[in-house]
């Protein structure tokens, strides 16, 4: 019969116009295609999504959202927290060990502080009588922790902006500070503008933070401070992404000779400030939302731009 060539015909338009719009919407859309599993929880592999990253949009669409939080709530875990302070002459050693027991796993982070850098030589032995006992102190806690091959794609979904820095322990990451500004400027003109403002370098001390980047993996930060580093301190740490853009994480911190290590005292007061220090800029105050919060940071991020 002669409309059974012309039923075919449609048939074959209608399954390229539906393999067609799959194609593209992979571009941005999830889509997972190989999977690991770790006591029973599922971790999708990387090279399941393309890695293409589109400008930050402003607007987070609702589907965009509900995969984030869906995502963050499967990689939350209970944890058990202990840390280990271990004074030698000059140097703490810190060693930190989270235990997970939904994914039957011990995660260890190890960094070093040496005091000889930031202490001038008249105060060292008032300094190293403080440095003569093992700390080792334990809690509980949440933490969102995720396989190295498994980071959160946010290329892929809006605002297609990193949300947490992260700490690294073997094949596993552990989110960390809250990504909270954001420049339309290459990394070097932020670092230009902060050393103008008495930011300086921070090399081989503290704990080492990672996001991911899509093409070149897990990236280590760029990290800068302002201030005394036994006392109070601003530290941030910028990325800048391949499509020009540079994320950071600022925090307000100080030195707690108790606990041997830096204590987060705010994210939201130094990224104010900043608004001050990128003055001749155009600047908007909490442009994105990243559903981030943590402390009193509020979860939104600051945008900054040359024209």
């Amino acid at each position: 019969m002669r409309w059974k060539p012309l039923f075919a015909v449609l048939l074959g338009l209608l399954m390229v116009g539906v393999t067609a719009g799959s194609t593209n919407a992979q571009v941005f859309r999830p889509t997972i295609s190989e999977t690991l599993s770790v006591s029973g929880v599922v971790f999708a592999s990387v090279s399941a999504l393309s890695t293409q990253i589109p400008c930050p949009t402003k607007t987070v669409s609702p589907q965009d959202r509900a995969y984030y939080m869906n995502w963050i709530s499967t990689h939350t875990f209970k944890a058990k927290v202990y840390e280990r302070k271990i004074p030698i002459g000059d140097t703490i050693y810190i060693t930190r060990t989270i235990i997970i027991p939904r994914l039957n796993i011990k995660l260890t982070m190890t960094s070093t502080e040496n005091i000889r850098k930031f202490i001038n030589a008249p105060s060292m032995d008032n300094t190293r009588s403080l440095l003569i006992i093992d700390r080792i102190t334990y809690y509980e806690t949440n933490v969102i922790v995720t396989r190295n091959d498994d980071p959160f794609k946010w290329w892929a979904v809006s605002p297609y902006l990193p949300r947490w820095t992260w700490e690294r322990s073997g094949d596993y990451y552990v989110a960390v500070d809250p990504i909270n500004l954001v420049w339309g400027a290459p990394k070097s003109m932020v670092k230009d503008t902060l050393s103008e403002h008495s930011w300086h370098d921070y090399t081989s001390y503290g704990g080492r933070q990672y996001i991911y980047i899509p093409s070149r993996g897990w990236v280590e930060a760029d990290d800068m401070f302002k201030g005394f580093y036994f006392g109070t301190q601003r530290h941030v740490r910028l990325w800048q992404l391949p499509n020009g853009i540079t994320v950071g994480s600022v925090h307000l911190e100080h030195w707690s000779w108790t606990k041997f290590d830096h204590v987060v005292d705010s994210y939201e007061k130094p990224e104010v400030e900043m608004l001050s220090t990128f003055s001749s800029w155009n600047k908007e105050y909490d442009y994105y939302n990243l559903n981030n919060p943590k402390k009193d940071g509020d979860g939104k991020a600051t945008y900054i731009w040359k024209t």
